[in-house]
């Protein structure tokens, strides 16, 4: 409430919520003249609740049930929602199933494949026109009880890969075809699916990073060792072969479970 002196005009705010109803006086704080006033409380009193009706015999014990049931209601998911839900848990499955699919060149495997079936065979076939590097991976496979065959030309290493080998070397570098190396991992993933996964496909390169699954995903090969790392061969493929017996193992898993769903 603002008062205005009538002799000095000066301004008076005074809180409403500690005026009494009615009329009052105050002092002006400029000149000290007394001000009559009238407060006038303009919000009237909340009428008094009504009495509560009485409750019969155990309507508490209703009551407390009718509460648990709506509060049930509010947080059980309806049968819509689980339904969408297992919708999309399929179609997340699905995705998962082709992109497993899709790292095995299209492989399409059944409940009578077994891990043991990749790479079962003990040849080895190294594909360099570097003798130093041919030479060093033929003594480390050797080493792994693998039997090694050495192709040094680019027109070799196309005609020998359409055998089966357990363990293909690609050194993509040769004088005679600049594109071999692309040319003889598309011509090994070209196989059928149950011959392409016997086979761990390895690329030697000198700008990649050794076990980059990345790289290796995209360049259609299992395994890349830079050519840095060749005293680390036998390690580094061993460790790549059981990576790949896990996410194989894997994959057979969830295709199982999509067989059974």
């Amino acid at each position: 409430m603002v008062l205005v002196c009538p002799g000095c005009k000066n301004k008076i705010t005074l809180d409403d919520g500690t005026l009494p109803v009615g009329i009052f006086k105050v002092r002006c704080t400029g000149c000290g003249r007394s001000i009559t006033a009238q407060y006038k409380d303009d919000e009237p009193e909340p009428p008094p609740a009504p009495a509560a009706a009485p409750q019969p015999p155990g309507s508490e014990v209703t009551e407390k049930a009718k509460s648990a049931r709506t509060s049930s209601e509010t947080t059980d998911v309806s049968p819509a929602v689980q339904a969408f839900v297992k919708d999309q848990l399929g179609v997340a499955k699905k995705e998962i199933l082709d992109a497993i699919q899709a790292l095995f060149h299209g492989a399409k495997i059944g409940p009578s494949d077994s891990v043991e079936e990749s790479m079962s065979s003990n040849r080895a076939l190294i594909c360099s026109a570097d003798a130093t590097v041919a030479d060093a991976l033929a003594t480390t496979l050797k080493g792994m009880g693998y039997q090694p065959e050495s192709c040094s030309s680019a027109m070799e290493s196309l005609k020998t890969v359409h055998s089966s080998y357990g363990i293909i070397v690609v050194d993509p570098v040769f004088p005679d075809d600049p594109e071999a190396g692309k040319k003889l991992i598309g011509k090994i993933n070209a196989k059928k699916a149950v011959d392409r996964r016997q086979t761990f496909l390895v690329l030697i390169s000198s700008t990649q990073k050794t076990l980059d699954g990345n790289s290796a995903f995209f360049s259609g090969v299992n395994l890349i060792l830079n050519k840095s790392d060749l005293d680390d061969f036998e390690m580094t493929v061993r460790q790549g072969q059981k990576d790949y017996h896990h996410l194989y193992s894997t994959f057979r898993l969830i295709f199982e479970e999509k067989q059974n769903s």
